[in-house]
């Protein structure tokens, strides 16, 4: 019951969702009902999320006993506010959406799954709440079932999806068998008593490796480009930033209590500490490179996205520290809501049944955007590259300052040496936008401005400002302790 109570509003959405999915195909006929009770039930599921944090037990047997009570409630409450950010955001596609219905369901289980996976210390659990999300995945990159790209897209992530699963089974196996639970506290409270350590540390090595896969890490990566390129643009952020906040989470989560629980001194943190190495080094080589030759927005932000993902990883290959842990989860969360913000400024630009976006057509549709947008996607923009006035070049050069003070010489110059090539192919989406302001050529008429365009700019302004001032005061940032 105690489990029930604290993660209610979760159940709750992902029942409710349910429950509307049967009474608007049955009773509900106009779009605009089935839209709006939809984003009455996320709204009111993060109401929910918000009152009860101070109902919460401080004090429980898994994650409060190494993060604080603030920072597991907040992981919880990322992916219901950019959930609902990025729902009224699409209600322009939506509202005229034949399967309005089956894409809110989706979402909204989908948001419920992950937001309750980047608490969960069950492995078992965490394996059914992945494989949960991945169905939602599988059916919403494909929502445009006419398209081929979309379709093409959907299938390598099923079949791709899979083998990460039997990765993270087998891992899951390799767990049970050396210590008889699955419940990763009660896993590191049992070692100092088997003797099947490296079953252990067998078995961490491939569940890490089934998340890293997730996450499109090198050398996993090989999916992530085809399957983001193809993916209908509404779910490119549910991919891009949602799920990539929550996997993240979880994988830090795990690493956290791994190297820092009282079990910790029985598992071979230096073959931790090596998986880690590689695949940072490898993600930020192979993802800056090939970024570099990339025609297609979307295509440029997967392989930015597998560069930011080994500049993050590279927290996990040093020696771990409380400082690690405020930088990893301030840099993933900086990282989701920039690309939250970026696809936010793309919607007001490109039409959603677009899937293929090129730079050209991108470099068109800034012309008849108006200021607001252009100026917060110039800072989201720069924030992605690292660049200041953002907070991503702050978290990107407290990240760097840790590699350094941990000896990790090599890891800082290929950290600090493809951070600076990433400017040259971010520079191709920014210098357009420098281009129209500088000429005053973009639009500046807000006569025919519909609600959800005014919504987003308001979103939008206050990220921009919220990225430039926090790089000011780094605490707006390295708020998860």
């Amino acid at each position: 019951m105690e489990v029930i109570k604290i993660f209610f509003p979760e159940l709750f959405l992902a029942m409710g969702s349910l429950i509307l999915l049967l009474v608007n195909s049955l009773w509900i006929k106009k779009e605009n009902l089935k839209y709006f009770s939809f984003l009455f039930l996320f709204i009111v599921s993060l109401l929910i999320l918000l009152l009860s944090c101070s109902n919460l037990p401080v004090n429980r047997d898994y994650l409060s006993q190494f993060l604080s009570f603030k920072s597991h409630y907040l992981f919880r409450l990322v992916p219901f506010s950019f959930g609902i950010i990025l729902y009224i955001s699409l209600y322009r596609f939506l509202i005229k959406e034949r399967y309005l219905n089956e894409f809110s369901f989706f979402f909204g289980t989908t948001l419920s799954f992950l937001s309750l996976l980047t608490s969960s210390q069950n492995l078992l659990i965490a394996f059914i709440l992945i494989e949960a999300v991945s169905f939602g995945f599988y059916l919403l990159i494909s929502f445009y079932k006419r398209d081929l790209l979309c379709v093409e897209a959907g299938l390598k992530y099923f079949y791709l999806g899979t083998l990460s699963s039997i990765f993270f089974f087998t891992g899951l196996f390799f767990i049970y068998y050396s210590s008889l639970e699955i419940n990763f506290f009660q896993v590191l409270t049992k070692l100092s008593f088997s003797s099947k350590i490296n079953y252990l540390t067998l078995g961490l090595i491939l569940i890490f490796s089934s998340l890293v896969f997730k996450l499109g890490a090198s050398p996993f990566h090989f999916w992530l480009p085809e399957v983001y390129q193809g993916s209908p643009l509404p779910v490119f952020p549910i991919l891009i930033a949602i799920s990539k906040f929550a996997f993240a989470i979880f994988l830090g989560n795990l690493v956290l209590i791994s190297l820092n629980s009282q079990g910790a001194f029985y598992i071979n943190k230096d073959a931790l500490y090596s998986l880690f190495y590689i695949i940072s080094l490898l993600s930020m080589l192979i993802g800056n490179l090939f970024a570099l030759k990339q025609k297609e927005v979307k295509r440029l932000l997967a392989y930015s996205s597998i560069s930011h993902v080994g500049y993050l990883l590279t927290l996990l290959a040093i020696p771990w520290s409380n400082e690690n842990l405020r930088f990893y989860y301030g840099y993933i969360f900086i990282y989701a809501l920039t690309n939250l913000g970026i696809f936010l400024a793309l919607s007001t630009m490109i039409d959603f049944k677009k899937v293929k976006i090129s730079i050209n057509t991108y470099q068109e549709s800034l012309k008849y955007q108006n200021f607001p947008i252009l100026f917060s996607l110039l800072i989201l923009l720069f924030s992605l590259a690292g660049l200041p006035p953002s907070a991503g070049f702050i978290t990107k050069f407290f990240v760097l300052l840790e590699i350094i003070k941990k000896g990790s010489y090599l890891l800082a110059f290929i950290f600090l040496s493809t951070s600076v090539l990433s400017i040259y192919y971010y520079f191709r989406l920014i210098n357009p936008i420098l281009a129209v302001l500088k000429e005053g050529t973009y639009e500046k008429s807000y006569e025919k401005t519909e609600f959800d365009e005014i919504f987003i700019m308001l979103i939008l302004t206050g990220i921009s400002l919220y990225l430039i001032f926090s790089m000011f005061k780094p605490t707006f940032i390295f708020f998860f302790t």
